[in-house]
This record gives structure tokens, sequence and C-alpha cells, in this order.
């Protein structure tokens, strides 16, 4: 008699569960509930770790605000700039250059990933701007592996790579 009770509980919650949907958005559980921008853009922690988070391409297609909140905090931002998926990040929101080249340590971590080149082509201006902040950057740039491929792109950007070279 509890077993067909029991079974009757799990039918009921699956019928509820199902009559829900399937949860469409990619979700990362924290202490104050689901992951949203309003959350890391409190909190540095929580934008640190969604920063290091594998999908995070995947929770930008969801929601391209993540990107400004994960780039409030410096730390947050230099994570964002090693991630591998950045080309994919910057597809959703075209203004990641900018907002990671508001601090000098995440510029530099920008410039030395490989997987930069469609983040400086879809927003060149962030690089200029970080470019005439610290000119060491340019140094860095022009040890990236896909240097080349970034001023074919953009012939802008040889242009003011050698005005400060």
């Amino acid at each position: 008699m509890q077993l067909a009770a029991m079974s009757s509980c799990s039918h009921a919650a699956l019928a509820s569960d199902a009559a829900q949907g399937p949860v469409l958005r990619p979700e990362m559980p924290s202490e104050q509930g689901t992951v949203s921008a309003r959350i890391v853009r409190r909190d540095a922690a929580t934008a640190r770790r969604v920063a290091a988070y594998t999908w995070l391409d995947k929770m930008v297609a969801a929601d391209p605000e993540l990107v400004a909140s994960i780039c409030s905090f410096s730390s947050a931002a230099k994570i964002l700039a090693r991630h591998k998926h950045i080309d994919r990040i910057a597809e959703m929101d075209h203004y990641t250059c900018r907002r990671i080249t508001q601090y000098r340590g995440a510029a530099i971590e920008l410039v030395k990933n490989p997987h930069a080149v469609r983040v400086v082509t879809l927003d060149p201006e962030g690089l200029y701007v970080a470019i005439r902040k610290d000119r060491a950057i340019v140094k860095k740039l022009t040890k990236n592996p896909n240097f080349d491929q970034m001023v074919v792109q953009n012939p802008d950007l040889g242009r003011v790579l050698a005005s400060y070279m």
C-alpha cells in the first residue's frame, strides 16, 4: 500500500515537472538562487565563478547582460579575458572588448588569448583605448599567435600599432 502511494506521488511530481516544461536557460546555482546578471553585478565571488564557467557562452546567449555584470569586477574580467570561448561570448555582446579592456590586467590577458581575434574584430575601439593607456600592451599583442589575422581583418589596428611602436 505504501509502495502504491509512493509511486502515485512520483507520478504526480513528474506530471507537475512536465507541465512546467524544460528549463531552456542554462543555469548555475548559487547561494542566492539561480545566477542572474543582477546577482553577479553585486557579488565578486559569484562573478569570478561565473567567468570561469566552461559553458559561459551558452549562459551569455540566454542573457547578454551577464558580460557587463562580470566586467564590473576587475578580477572577474581578467578571468573572462582568459576564457577559451571568448569569441562566442563576443558574438553575443559586441562590446565585450571595451568592457574587458577597461582594466589593465584584463586587457593584457585578452591580448594574450589566441581566441581573441573575433573579440578585437567586433570592437577594436576597446583595444585602441587600452593601447593609449598602456603602450606595453602593443608588445604583448604582437606575441599573440593570431596577430597576423587580427591585422588582416582590421587594417586600422596595424596603423595604430605602427604609431606606438
